[in-house]
């Protein structure tokens, strides 16, 4: 069981696009670390923060007319969700040595950019295919990840770790 009281409120938005790494081993879930970062957003308690998944799977809250957009991704123990207040994706993948770096960042470019248009990996690009801009980012050793973003270019990235303890006291059963 994870407690938390309301988070820290982040910096605003203001164009910029806000990256948070977590560990996966604090967070019971997934979603319970979403509407973790969420909170502070939205200036509410975690367990007020409805989400939602859209056909595909991408993450949106359940009021889709209010707030930020975001995503998350993981791999291994590393988790990222990325803020914006545009459409957003982010991919994460921990290199294995059986293949290539350059194989990871492209497959992390792919992914990123087809979660920021919700199409999944298996759906169809939108017809005509909307701008996403895409660029790399640098999260951990032995970690790739891309960013992908609505738009002609990528804004300004704040990359922040983010822990159960910006939430307060916790505790994890």
């Amino acid at each position: 069981m994870l407690t938390l009281a309301r988070p820290a409120r982040p910096p605003a938005l203001a164009g910029e696009v806000h990256v948070w790494r977590a560990a996966r081993a604090e967070w019971p879930s997934s979603d319970d670390l979403l509407r973790a970062v969420l909170a502070g957003y939205l200036d509410t308690d975690p367990t007020a923060v409805e989400l939602r998944r859209g056909a595909n799977g991408k993450p949106a809250l359940a009021d889709h007319s209010r707030g930020p957009r975001f995503n998350l991704s993981h791999s291994a123990d590393l988790a990222l969700i990325a803020v914006a207040d545009r459409e957003v994706g982010v991919d994460v993948e921990r290199i294995r040595p059986r293949r290539s770096t350059d194989f990871y960042e492209g497959w992390a470019r792919h992914e990123a950019t087809v979660k920021c248009l919700g199409t999944g990996l298996s759906g169809r690009k939108p017809i005509p295919e909307p701008a996403v801009a895409v660029r790399m980012l640098d999260v951990e050793v032995g970690f790739v990840a891309a960013l992908a973003v609505a738009g002609e270019e990528v804004p300004p990235v704040r990359l922040s770790a983010f822990e159960a303890t910006h939430c307060g006291n916790h505790t994890k059963k």
